[in-house]
């Protein structure tokens, strides 16, 4: 054990550089198996829209138009910036 430590005593910058590394492509996998998760469920077939039982519809009239501007329309966040940068700049 004794050499291990002399080892990373006089090769620290070597080490620390080789975790970073192991680090990177931890961080690298574990985001690609995220984004295909990710698009695989995408892809899947969409489900039903959920609706409301009529009492509570009876009781909350507003809830359907609520449920409805609720959902999100258009690209997203990331896709609006990315269409942002690629625009030509203006005089």
């Amino acid at each position: 054990m004794n050499e291990l430590y002399d080892w990373i005593a006089t090769n620290w910058y070597e080490a620390g550089t080789l975790l970073l590394h192991a680090a990177i492509l931890v961080t690298l996998v574990w985001f690609a198996r995220r984004f295909l998760s990710l698009r695989k469920a995408s892809q899947a077939p969409a489900e039903a829209p959920e609706r409301v039982s009529p009492a509570f519809e009876e009781a909350y009239p507003f809830a359907p138009a609520l449920q409805e501007n609720s959902r999100r329309r258009g690209p997203g966040a990331f896709r609006r910036l990315s269409l942002w940068f690629q625009a030509p700049m203006g005089s």
